[in-house]
Parts: C-alpha cells; sequence; structure tokens
C-alpha cells in the first residue's frame, strides 16, 4: 500500500509523516523536500534533502520575484533519483512532496513510478490538483490518496499506521 497526503499548505501534512516515522521507529529512504528563506521573510527556494540529512546542493526550485517558480530537473534527476535507489533496504520510502516542480524531471518520474511499482511500501505528499505526472501516481494500483483537513490531522498518523502494518507489515 502507498499512502500520499494532500491539502493545503500548514494543514500538518508533513508533521503527519514526522510521526508515522517515528512511530514506526523505522529508518526510511525516499527525500524530503523544505522551503528555506532568504533573511527571515521571503520564501526563497525549496531543498530536496534525505531523510538522514541535509544536501546544500539539493535546490530543486526558487521563487522568482513575480510570485512564480523555476524549478530544477537536474537536482530531481540526479539527487533525487540517488535518493530514490538507495530503497534496497529501507522499510519505508518517504516521497515529501511531489507537486508541478517535477514537470521536466522525467527520469524522477520514472524512477517515482517504478517505486510505487516495488514492493516497498510509500507514505508522501502530493500537492491537491491535478498534473500529468500526479495522475500517473494516482492511478498506480495500491495508492491511497487522503484529504488532511483540520478535523481528521489528528487522527491520521494512527489510521496511517494501522493501515501499513496491516498492508505490508510494518511494525
Amino acid at each position: 500500500m502507498h499512502i500520499f497526503l494532500s491539502g493545503p499548505p500548514g494543514i500538518g501534512k508533513s508533521t503527519i509523516i514526522r510521526k508515522v516515522v517515528e512511530t514506526l521507529q523505522v529508518v526510511p529512504g525516499g527525500f524530503l523536500t523544505r522551503s528555506y528563506f532568504d533573511g527571515g521573510k521571503e520564501l526563497a527556494a525549496v531543498r530536496i534533502l534525505s531523510p538522514d540529512g541535509y544536501d546544500p546542493s539539493a535546490e530543486v526550485g526558487l521563487r522568482l520575484p513575480d510570485g512564480t517558480w523555476e524549478s530544477n530537473a537536474d537536482v530531481f534527476n540526479e539527487i533525487g533519483v540517488a535518493l530514490l535507489e538507495r530503497q534496497a533496504k529501507a522499510p519505508l520510502i518517504l516521497m515529501d512532496e511531489l507537486g508541478f516542480m517535477e514537470e521536466r524531471a522525467k527520469r524522477f518520474q520514472e524512477k517515482v513510478l517504478a517505486c510505487l511499482y516495488g514492493p516497498c511500501p510509500v507514505l508522501g505528499v502530493m500537492k491537491p490538483f491535478s498534473l500529468p505526472f500526479l495522475d500517473q501516481v494516482r492511478a498506480v494500483s495500491g495508492v491511497r490518496e487522503i484529504a488532511v483537513d483540520r478535523e481528521n490531522r489528528q487522527r491520521l498518523p494512527g489510521e496511517i499506521i494501522k493501515m501499513l502494518w496491516e498492508k505490508d507489515g510494518l511494525k
């Protein structure tokens, strides 16, 4: 089973993933994307990180002065693919998050889909809108998308843990 959380920014999707990983006490594979700030005020860029560390060369997207984003497909195709290839022995793969920045990163998209067809469970976040790549992810058998809201975000970590235990034997 593969579980992807979706919902508005700041609703708690990444917090839910962190709580699940901490409760399961597993060392996951995969990737995390995190924003960082320039001068504490303006959102400047998004970087891809491994679950076990930060790589300053892994900037996947930069917010331009007009508010639009410029993505770096090479980082997805090189660092993102390398992080997903390290999954051979991981009990769980994190994909936090999938969205529009991967649009030109075809190797990365292929690796994500290959992981979803593999035996390792995936826990991730995806943008709650339709894009060709995200729709391909949603179409994979075994993928379940859960919308996070203020009413369910407190109980979701426990529900997800139960789903992963029942379907994938994670303990």
